[in-house]
Parts: C-alpha cells; sequence; structure tokens
C-alpha cells in the first residue's frame, strides 16, 4: 500500500511540474494594434506566466493570419509602435526593452520588407503620438525610460507580468 501511495504522489508531482512548465511556453496576446480601418491588425503574443520568456509578432488581415517574427529568448518589452501605411499596405513595427526589434511587412504577403522603406514615416508617427523632444531621433527615443512611461500612459490596458 506505501508503495502505491509513493508511485501515485511521485507520478502527481511529475504531473503538475510538467503541466506548469508546459503551460508557462504556451503563448498569449498580451498587446494588439488595430489598423485605421479597423481590418487589420499587429498583434504581440507573449510567454503565458512569465511574458519576459518570449516573443511572437502576429501580423492579422482579412486574408490571413500569420506569426512574422519570434523571439524565444528573454524579451521584456516597455514600448511598442505600430505604423500603417496610408493604405495599409505596409505595417511597420518598433519594440524597445532588453531586447528591440525594428521591422516592417507587406500586409498583403505577410513578407517583410525593408525597415528603411518605413523608417522617416515610423518616426514621423512616433513624433505625432508621443512628446518627442525636439532634435531626438524618435526611433532612438523609443529606448528611453520616457518613452517607456508615455507607453503605458497611452496604454493602460496592457497588462505584462514583469511590469
Amino acid at each position: 500500500m506505501q508503495t502505491l501511495r509513493s508511485f501515485s504522489l511521485s507520478k502527481l508531482i511529475l504531473i503538475i511540474a510538467l503541466s506548469a512548465t508546459t503551460i508557462g511556453c504556451t503563448w498569449k496576446k498580451t498587446m494588439a494594434f488595430k489598423s485605421p480601418s479597423g481590418r487589420c491588425s499587429v498583434e504581440i503574443w507573449q510567454t503565458r506566466i512569465a511574458n519576459e520568456w518570449g516573443t511572437r509578432v502576429r501580423l492579422v488581415s482579412p486574408t490571413r493570419s500569420t506569426f512574422v517574427f519570434e523571439n524565444r529568448r528573454e524579451a521584456i518589452v516597455y514600448f511598442v509602435h505600430v505604423y500603417w501605411s496610408p493604405d495599409e499596405s505596409k505595417a511597420g513595427v518598433i519594440t524597445a526593452g532588453t531586447n528591440g526589434w525594428e521591422l516592417a511587412y507587406d500586409v498583403q504577403t505577410g513578407k517583410e520588407i525593408p525597415f528603411e522603406t518605413i523608417r522617416e514615416d515610423i518616426a514621423a508617427s512616433i513624433r505625432k503620438t508621443y512628446q518627442v523632444p525636439t532634435g531626438d531621433d524618435p526611433i532612438r527615443w523609443a529606448g528611453s525610460a520616457d518613452a517607456q512611461n508615455d507607453f503605458f500612459r497611452l496604454h493602460p490596458e496592457i497588462r505584462l507580468s514583469y511590469r
């Protein structure tokens, strides 16, 4: 009888440990940024229990939904800005935190395009949205503590495990 209890207890501990590990490795949507028309969006997905264990970027359009970027390293994200071209054919994403990314995509195909093709437009969009000091490069400013504070003030709906 004692062996059976020990076996059951050890099995239960193993199941709990595996469940906790598996849940920690699954993903959940932590942020979403809709296009001006609302037909498209860029979603930020992070690991479920401890959001800093990884980040994915998902591009959603009426014709496709695809993860266009993934980082499985430490990824504490404190600032995200999404730019949409006027016709919503291009999307740009800039993130800052322990890791930062500058990404640009063709919305219809979901394929990455050179960030330089939207650099000036995303910089102008950041400047328009936030109080970037005159003379500062908005893309460099995105990595500052002021940008982090302004981002969370603008997006109080975003809840992260590390914040």
